[in-house]
């Protein structure tokens, strides 16, 4: 029996993220944060290399991106890494407030640890796309 990975009593342990961004002082921030609290993590200093990861181990059930990186943006990564498997969760991650993607869950770095849990936490929990931002607090 397979279950879905937008499936919201399924345990953070059984969920696999993986976390893109450039800067490798974020990156090991968000990792750390989501591998405490108890999700399997994989990392990935861009969308080229996320893509690659992909390629050899599949598509996680969520992603937690950086907008702005060189070489393939988050969102060039999340609409690709979606057509592999459409109902990967993206969190796109981005320093400028006014940066904030149509249609797509945004979180303001920086952030606080429990603003980013309860964004992927969220977002793991949710169906379909996603039209709000949450600030670096946490708040809607």
């Amino acid at each position: 029996m397979v279950k879905s990975s937008t499936n919201p009593g399924k345990p953070p342990a059984l969920i696999r993220a993986l976390v893109v961004d450039d800067n490798e002082l974020v990156r090991t921030f968000i990792e750390h944060v989501l591998r405490d609290a108890g999700y399997q993590t994989a990392t990935a200093e861009d969308g080229i290399a996320a893509r690659d990861y992909v390629l050899q181990t599949g598509a996680p059930d969520v992603v937690v991106t950086d907008e702005s990186m060189p070489r393939m943006t988050g969102h060039e990564f999340a609409r690709w890494v979606r057509q592999q498997r459409s109902d990967v969760k993206v969190l796109f991650l981005t320093g400028y407030a006014g940066e904030a993607l149509e249609d797509e869950m945004c979180l303001e770095k920086p952030c606080t640890m429990r603003a980013l849990l309860q964004a992927v936490s969220t977002a793991v929990g949710s169906a379909g796309h996603y039209a709000r931002a949450v600030d670096a607090n946490g708040e809607e």
